[in-house]
């Protein structure tokens, strides 16, 4: 599916992300049924972590894996708040653990197994799942796999 999003002057292809500026209006078209996700934050920094605002780019590509291991590079870490990319070689994945909060995940690339209490899932880029407030989940890679993980902390 060759999906296209225009957010203001820029042309989104699928996969794609663009970071704006604080307040800064846009106008948001799409030739088709489209969905996207709208974060926002509000930072006291210009800029997020790790990503330049104000380009679009390719959010997997702002992320290696790393042979034989598991990489990651935080964007957002507020009290509240933790948004990071994380990549995993094939066959690598996390120990069992939870989260003080709820965790969004959003793959980027690649195919992941997910544990989810005592239930398994595969997931891959268009599929999504949320890790509930302290239920022990984790990821294990069936493919190289990339992801953004965002928790919300209560």
């Amino acid at each position: 599916m060759n999906l296209k999003i225009t957010v203001g002057e820029h042309e989104l292809q699928e996969g794609q992300v663009l970071i704006c500026p604080p307040r800064s209006l846009f106008t948001i078209k799409t030739e088709r049924n489209s969905a996207f996700l709208e974060i926002s934050v509000e930072l006291q920094e210009k800029k997020m972590k790790n990503i330049e605002s104000g380009k679009v780019f390719e959010l997997k590509n702002a992320i290696d894996c790393v042979d034989g291991g598991i990489s990651n590079v935080d964007i957002v870490s507020k009290e509240n708040l933790k948004m990071m990319l994380m990549a995993f070689d094939a066959g690598e994945g996390l120990t069992p653990h939870s989260a003080p909060g709820d965790a969004l995940v959003v793959p980027l690339e690649g195919e992941a197994e997910v544990l989810v209490g005592e239930k398994t899932f595969k997931i891959k880029v268009g599929e999504h799942i949320v890790f509930p407030k302290n239920i022990i989940h984790n990821v294990t890679a069936v493919k190289k796999f990339k992801m953004l993980l965002i928790l919300v902390i209560d």
